[in-house]
């Protein structure tokens, strides 16, 4: 069980996502400069997310379940991302890789693994 996280298609550089009862609206940045709002209906945000995610490429992260003792793992494929860069998920979670890499080691209180959401960092002491 594992998650890949894709780099978006140049020269996208970032995707907002604000969820409505209806709609979702989705605001696309190109080379960091806000290029417009799409208006989509719920049911297809994730078909149009996918437009944006470079996936002829290799991914650059991947997380995997490590076992309950060890939470879950990141393991980086394309370390020249900086940490604020944003990445999808094959299931179009929109993240920055710092996000994802401080999934590092998270597992739940009960110990079930957390790739995609919920997760929690175990506190020391």
């Amino acid at each position: 069980m594992g998650t890949n996280y894709y780099r978006l298609r140049p020269p996208i550089t970032c995707l907002r996502l604000l969820e409505g009862p209806g709609y979702n609206r989705l605001s696309v940045w190109a080379n960091h400069g806000l290029s417009g709002t799409l208006l989509i209906p719920r049911d297809s945000t994730w078909s149009m997310i996918q437009c944006f995610i470079d996936r002829d490429n290799m991914p650059a992260l991947h997380t995997s379940w490590g076992g309950s003792e060890r939470g879950s793992v990141v393991t980086v494929w394309d370390t020249h991302l900086d940490d604020n860069v944003m990445v999808a998920s094959e299931y179009c979670e929109l993240i920055t890789v710092g996000q994802v890499k401080a999934r590092d080691g998270a597992k739940r209180k009960d110990g079930t693994p957390t790739e995609l959401w919920g997760y929690e960092k175990e506190q020391d002491g």
